[in-house]
């Protein structure tokens, strides 16, 4: 559920028995209809790793008073 809203995003996850049965739902599934709205069945993709977070370089001269 989207935290804003309330409503659902729309996605899910589902595992399979074995690889031959994923992408027999992919094919069959791929591009048809639920509920009214056309869906999109792909294999999931591992989530790229994200960068460490560095801080912002501060390049205020230390040695000067604040100007406030």
């Amino acid at each position: 559920m989207d935290r804003e809203t309330g409503f659902s995003k729309r996605y899910g996850f589902v595992e399979m028995a074995d690889d031959r049965a994923g992408f027999e739902a992919i094919e069959k599934l791929n591009n048809s209809e639920l509920d009214g709205s056309q869906i999109i069945v792909k294999r999931s993709e591992p989530k790229a790793e994200k960068k460490p977070f560095r801080p912002r370089r501060d390049f205020r001269d230390r040695d000067r008073e604040p100007r406030y």
